[in-house]
């Protein structure tokens, strides 16, 4: 049983890990170019060598740093704003719900992935961009799914006596509903976290991400063409995509 708690834990742990020492770790510069083109994996390159002889592991290694430094920002992009909307959304005056009701949900009518790039259109490519129009373009769903947990409190009975004894809007938002909306708000940003890996490696595929720096999405984009040859460049990284996420989402589940 425990081992089934501490798993999620202690694999978005190694991935931190290998992303933080990632300079130590790797065994190779990730772009110095070896003679070896396409090798497979060997002692001597553990996730082979791609199109141009790089050392695949060693540009995983890189590509996690870059992957998981963007979907933080973007979720802290997301999550910032979304928590302050979402709050002042589930508190706002019963005349002003339809409208802001209205808005929100024209906003979440549209596709974030979509969002991102028509604000990557605006803002211009590079990893800094893309983890800014992920954020932004998951906004709304954070503050919707923190409305939704300010109104499953706001009417509960200790918020009624707060008010009764005279307690200050103010105040009941920071000692009695985001205290008890915080478990829900914690779990969704794992949630958010998981669709800003999943968004940022996608435009990186799409070439929007810096050019020469290594990022999953960027090495899955670098295997399509030589797929058929050496599918080991878009496993390994697609595979580390995968259980990233996998591993933050059953994290989430454990914390519901």
């Amino acid at each position: 049983m425990m081992r089934r708690v501490r798993w999620p834990h202690l694999l978005v742990l190694l991935f931190v890990l290998l992303a933080v020492f990632a300079p130590q770790i790797s065994p190779h510069d990730p772009a110095t170019i070896h003679p070896t083109i396409l090798a497979p994996p060997s002692s001597a390159h553990l996730f082979g060598t791609d199109a141009l002889g790089r050392d695949l592991f060693s540009r995983v290694l890189y590509g996690g740093r870059q992957t998981l430094g963007v979907a933080t920002v973007a979720a802290a992009v997301a999550l910032a704003p979304g928590l302050l909307l979402g709050v002042l959304w589930g508190i706002a005056p019963r005349p002003l719900v339809p409208s802001l009701t209205a808005l929100f949900s024209a906003l979440l009518a549209v596709p974030g992935l979509l969002v991102a790039l028509v604000l990557l259109a605006v803002i211009g490519r590079g990893m800094g961009q893309i983890a800014l129009a992920v954020g932004l373009s998951q906004i709304a769903m954070v503050a919707q799914v923190t409305r939704g947990a300010v109104v499953n409190v706001r009417d509960a009975p200790y918020i009624e006596s707060a008010h009764a004894i005279g307690a200050t809007p103010r105040h009941i938002i920071r000692r009695y509903v985001l205290p008890n909306i915080w478990p829900v708000v914690v779990a969704y940003a794992g949630v958010t976290f998981s669709y800003s890996v999943l968004n940022g490696a996608a435009l990186s595929f799409l070439g929007l991400g810096e050019l020469g720096v290594p990022d999953w999405g960027v090495i899955l984009a670098e295997g399509r063409a030589v797929f058929n040859a050496a599918p080991w460049v878009s496993i390994f990284p697609g595979l580390a995509i995968t259980a990233l996420v996998f591993a933050v989402n059953a994290l989430v589940d454990r914390m519901l």
